[in-house]
């Protein structure tokens, strides 16, 4: 599986998390449940195509880690979300920039 098998909302979802880490010059990993699949990373494509490659993923990035659950819908699709102490603005932020494309927002 990978990203193309998740419904569109979640590929919307997913890709503008990456994103929005990515453009706070942010390395990233992808850890499947299992294993870290991708670590300290910026190449977009290879974060995406490490996505849904089970159930679920964690991505994380600086101080910040984002939980994702595929099946439940786009706007559900970030289960959790953690973050070092002071910042929740910061997380935030990214949140809500993952979700700006969903309807129900």
């Amino acid at each position: 599986m990978s990203i193309n098998n998740a419904s569109i909302d979640e590929r919307i979802v997913a890709t503008q998390l990456v994103d929005a880490l990515l453009r706070r010059g942010l390395a990233v990993s992808v850890y499947d449940g299992e294993e870290e699949t991708v670590t300290d990373s910026t190449d977009r494509a290879e974060l995406l195509d490490a996505l849904n490659t089970a159930d679920s993923d964690t991505i994380s990035a600086g101080d910040f880690s984002f939980w994702l659950l595929y099946g439940e819908g786009g706007d559900d699709l970030i289960a959790d979300y953690s973050y070092s102490e002071g910042g929740i603005q910061e997380a935030d932020a990214i949140y809500n920039e993952a979700l700006a494309l969903t309807n129900n927002q």
